[in-house]
């Protein structure tokens, strides 16, 4: 989805030990597959205007995008 947020995780099944990872929309990883019971977050990207991830560099765990992200957009942001 344009402009959504992905949350990149690592997960594993304990009763398989299986690793695996996986995006989810959700922080806190509800969407994981059934039977993942650990989890561990490991970053977050973002889909740009174009449907494509946004281009961004990583250095241990700063992660810097390439062009920056407009959150206001006025020409009269009054007093407050």
């Amino acid at each position: 989805t344009v402009s959504t947020w992905y949350h990149v995780f690592v997960i594993i099944r304990t009763d398989t030990n299986v690793v695996d990872a996986g995006f989810d929309t959700s922080l806190t990883a509800a969407n994981i597959p059934a039977n993942y019971t650990v989890y561990r977050r490991i970053g977050s990207v973002r889909f740009n205007n174009q449907c494509n991830f946004a281009d961004f560099t990583q250095d241990g765990d700063y992660f810097r995008f390439a062009t920056g992200n407009l959150d206001v957009s006025t020409n009269d942001p009054g007093a407050s």
